[in-house]
């Protein structure tokens, strides 16, 4: 089979500065992914529309099917540089309103007389997201902070599935896979002369919340909260003609 998708994608943003150092925004913009046919799929599981005993082409093409998904995103924001510019902050709340979400899947299927699984995409229902996220960047001399802070809510707010052969909304039960409520990071780094080159040292932490791998919560699979921690040290030669660094990734090993 063959399809055509085609979208017009608006995207419109306000912005107004009181002063070079302070910015205000509003953004507003449509997105879209197309739809498709999963070549992971397997045409076994197609239904008989037709009743007439055989999957025809056609058939096979619409179980295979996917629609496209489409979002409209809002967001407003602040950005400013603070303190003769020494602190830097960004704050931002968005929203994020999906439709024909598209969920990628597996099903039970027969192939060649052995079992296995089929790939299948579906398209969910709705969906929306929505969080604010803040960044702030302190510049101390030698020393820099710098930290960041995101919420994210995401539910679907209908997901239709088949149970014993009626669509049903389960929305309550599912969840938006690979999106953490929260997720921030924070880091300092300092840098001294040393000779005619420099000694930075740095060491951060990121975390995140529970992350979902898939909409079905299942706490054998599920990611999760953790921290990871950081560190690095590194001379930069005069001239900053070359570099060492010593770097260390998980320390505590999570």
């Amino acid at each position: 089979g063959s399809r055509t998708f085609k979208d017009f994608n608006p995207r419109a943003s306000i912005s107004w500065q009181p002063d070079a150092n302070n910015n205000v925004y509003f953004t507003y913009s449509q997105g879209f992914k197309g739809g498709g046919f999963d070549p992971r799929g397997a045409g076994v599981n197609a239904p008989d529309l037709d009743g007439n005993g055989v999957r025809s082409d056609a058939e096979i093409a619409a179980f295979l099917s996917f629609k496209p998904e489409k979002v409209d995103s809002y967001e407003v924001g602040y950005k400013g540089s603070l303190l003769d510019r020494k602190l830097f902050v960004a704050l931002a709340a968005f929203r994020m309103d999906y439709t024909d979400v598209q969920i990628p899947g597996s099903v039970a299927c027969t192939v060649s007389g052995l079992p296995s699984f089929c790939g299948v995409v579906s398209n969910a229902g709705k969906a929306r997201m929505q969080g604010v996220e803040f960044e702030a960047r302190a510049n101390l001399g030698a020393l820099t902070l710098s930290g960041s802070l995101g919420y994210i809510d995401a539910k679907f707010q209908k997901y239709i599935t088949n149970i014993a052969s009626v669509p049903t909304d389960v929305a309550a039960f599912r969840k938006v896979q690979n999106t953490p409520a929260w997720t921030g990071n924070a880091q300092a780094s300092y840098r001294a002369e040393l000779g005619e080159g420099s000694l930075t040292a740095t060491a951060g932490v990121s975390f995140k919340s529970t992350t979902y791998q898939f909409e079905v919560p299942n706490p054998y699979l599920d990611q999760g909260a953790y921290q990871l921690v950081d560190a690095s040290l590194i001379y930069t030669a005069p001239g900053k003609s070359w570099t060492l660094g010593v770097y260390g990734k998980n320390l505590f090993d999570v």
